[in-house]
């Protein structure tokens, strides 16, 4: 039976996204892994700049008779316009009424950044009804 369909990934704001998923078993091992990444690169929705982002988190689990251990990794990077969404009058103190086509601060403001997350988990069954578990993560955001 096959679960996973093809998808329209296509924007109508112009550009293109592109995915990828894969696991398994490593033959011979106890160990299985996957893999997923994306990558965008899309005209913004405002009708100025473009949004870019990437996406890749590797992972590896081991497993035993009584244990399993997870290693988990995640990277992204990411750059979009920074936008004021609207300016206010100041006399009413009510937004003013425009198309969401104009911008109100310059073309090269951008926020872009990268935040990584790392992750263990182990999980090792004593019994039937106890189960010791360990989990330890990283997070880092630049």
């Amino acid at each position: 039976m096959v679960t996973k369909r093809p998808e329209t990934t296509s924007t109508s704001f112009g550009g293109s996204t592109a995915r990828f998923d894969v696991t398994g078993p490593i033959d011979g091992t106890r160990l299985a892994y996957r893999l997923i990444g994306e990558y965008q690169n899309e005209d913004y929705w405002r009708n100025f700049g473009k949004e870019k982002n990437t996406f890749i988190s590797p992972s590896l689990t081991w497993f035993a008779d009584n244990a399993t251990v997870n290693v988990l990794y995640s990277h992204r990077s990411y750059k979009t316009p920074f936008v004021r969404r609207t300016i206010f009058d100041l006399n009413t103190k009510k937004p003013v009424n425009v198309s969401r086509e104009p911008r109100f601060d310059e073309a090269f403001n951008v926020t872009d950044g990268e935040s990584d997350i790392a992750q263990l988990n182990a999980e090792y069954r004593i019994n039937s009804e106890w189960t010791a578990r360990f989990d330890y993560g990283f997070s880092q955001d630049k």
